[in-house]
């Protein structure tokens, strides 16, 4: 490559003797190669005179209208923080590539090392974890909107950006992208827009399809997400803080913040294990239980997940089942309500939904699983769309079945049952077949465990309280025959009334008729909050961790002597 004009852009808020410190040592590093400018946040401050001996470029919040770009709120923080970097851009626009180094990002080795070993990459876009929506589907940054056109989630990307290079063509491009109403999160829109518009985007370092040839784990490893989606392993990662440095040579690491504040930062991230350690329990436990009544009682911004219940009975009638499908009689959920059903859905959430799990019962008993698989993908284009099963069936399934799951980019979800199946042939099976695949919940590393969720037959709990501690309040919907339910037991304890001739009954306001929501908003308030059903549920004598094993069909496999009111 010819030689390019570098800038070095260090944004910082804060003015402290170590951050000036790392970026003096950037700008000595790059005195023979670039430009480093100090980008410092002046937004409702003097401005230190220690900053002003650096000759900083100063930009604030103003730079959120000055710019003229859609905004997904009225801070820098979350999601622009890109803004200044334009800001400059529109500036100082001579330069070929731009990079952009935050003031909690270290190297361990000279700085000049890592820089000039991307001199000879000619990529329009350098950063860091670049994944798919398949790869990531919990993180929440995910939307990405424009008054005229749409980009399904599977063809988004995100990146993780605290440190990141990008070209002269590039960032005109955005800049003209931004201004005719792209809005979103810097981390899914820069990257998904370059990609579908022919730029090339390359990671820095990790393992991934898009790391730089020869820089595999060379600055970092790849890092793990939680739950969340939150980066949080390896070297550069969102959360937990470092405050020291320096264990991998020649390493990137990412937070890297004052002790006082790694404290602050690092009691969020470990709260609930850091109280308990402290001997807090009945603090911790009003902390939790708030906690989940905000999560359990706020309606979601946007639906994230319902399950897709296609037939009630199973052939593996596992102990204790949330579905009861032990005990359930054989029943298909037709095509023609499965079709109306996700049209419906289909209408109200505008085609746009993170997942959806097509389930039953055992999913593969289902005889028109096919038809169900295409028009799912037909009405939720950019969704995942997984298709949960024991796995028992997999093997018997026929080549068709493997061509619809390739072309549907189902997600097959297998639950990795202690039994005799080879579970290995499976997986090879589909990965011939290139149809996506995974263990349910890393069922695959380890001996998959059963839950009791007891019932009260009486009716004796408290609602709110149980809705509140339910691991499927506000988050795990089932849609089955034009109704959505809150849970997966409520709609099912028909099969326990009918067996044990118990009466457990569901309510008109149990569940929500999708055939009269004309808004999304509608499903979302109603999810988020307590049903009568409730009632019958009691979570405070829920047990985790038992050993797996088949139904014997006994009433003492949903109920327990220990439930009281």
């Amino acid at each position: 490559m010819k030689d390019i004009k570098q800038a070095f852009l260090f944004l910082s808020h804060l003015s402290s003797e170590t951050i000036i410190k790392e970026f003096k040592n950037i700008r000595r590093s790059t005195e023979n190669t670039g430009d480093a400018f100090f980008l410092y946040d002046a937004t409702g401050k003097i401005v230190p005179d220690k900053i002003n001996k650096l000759s900083p470029y100063l930009y604030s919040k103003e730079c959120l209208s000055s710019l003229y770009y859609p905004t997904i709120g009225q801070n820098i923080i979350p999601g622009h923080a890109h803004f200044p970097l334009f800001q400059f851009f529109l500036d100082k626009p001579d330069y070929d590539y731009y990079w952009v180094i935050e003031y909690d990002v270290r190297f361990c080795g000279e700085w000049q090392l890592f820089f000039d070993s991307f001199l000879k990459t000619n990529a329009d876009f350098l950063s860091c974890h670049i994944r798919s929506n398949s790869d990531e589907p919990s993180w929440p940054w995910w939307k990405l909107n424009h008054p005229r056109e749409y980009i399904p989630l599977h063809e988004r990307l995100r990146s993780f950006n605290p440190i990141y290079r990008i070209s002269n063509p590039a960032i005109s491009f955005l800049h003209r992208a931004f201004r005719s109403g792209w809005c979103g999160h810097h981390e899914v829109a820069i990257p998904t827009l370059l990609q579908r518009n022919g730029l090339t985007i390359r990671e820095i370092s990790g393992s991934s399809k898009y790391t730089v040839l020869g820089m595999e784990n060379k600055y970092y490893s790849g890092s793990g997400s939680n739950s969340g989606g939150v980066l949080s392993s390896g070297t550069m990662r969102y959360r937990p803080v470092f405050w020291r440095y320096g264990y991998g040579n020649n390493k990137l690491y990412h937070p890297v913040k004052p002790l006082k504040t790694v404290f602050y930062d690092n009691m969020l991230y470990y709260s609930a294990l850091w109280k308990q350690s402290l001997g807090d329990f009945i603090s911790r436990r009003k902390l939790i239980f708030k906690k989940k009544a905000k999560k359990s009682l706020t309606p979601q911004p946007q639906l994230q997940y319902f399950a897709l219940n296609i037939l009630d009975h199973c052939n593996l009638r596992c102990k204790g089942c949330d579905h009861f499908a032990a005990i359930a009689e054989k029943r298909f959920v037709s095509l023609d309500n499965i079709k109306k059903d996700l049209a419906q859905m289909s209408k109200i959430l505008n085609g746009e939904i993170p997942r959806i799990g097509i389930m039953g019962g055992e999913s593969l008993l289902h005889p028109q699983l096919k038809e169900i698989l295409i028009c799912a993908r037909l009405f939720f284009p950019g969704t995942v769309l997984q298709l949960l099963t024991n796995g028992l069936l997999l093997l018997k399934q026929d080549e068709d079945f493997w061509r619809i799951c390739r072309e549907q980019n189902i997600l097959i979800v297998n639950t990795k049952y202690p039994i005799n199946l080879d579970h290995d042939a499976i997986e090879k099976t589909a990965t011939a077949q290139n149809v996506m695949f995974e263990h349910y919940q890393n069922t695959g590393e380890i001996t998959k465990t059963s839950y009791k969720i007891p019932l009260d037959l009486e009716g004796r709990q408290d609602p709110r309280k149980s809705f509140i501690n339910c691991f499927h309040a506000n988050v795990l919907p089932l849609l089955m025959e034009g109704k959505l339910y809150p849970c997966t037991v409520a709609p099912n304890v028909r099969h326990f009334n009918k067996r044990f001739g118990t009466h457990l009954e569901l309510e008109d306001s149990d569940s929500l008729d999708i055939h009269r929501v004309n808004k999304a908003s509608e499903i979302t308030n109603f999810l988020s909050c307590p049903k009568a059903f409730c009632r019958y549920c009691d979570v405070h004598n829920r047990s985790y961790g038992h050993k797996w094993e088949r139904s014997k069909f006994e009433i003492s496999e949903w109920v327990t002597d220990k439930t009281v009111i």
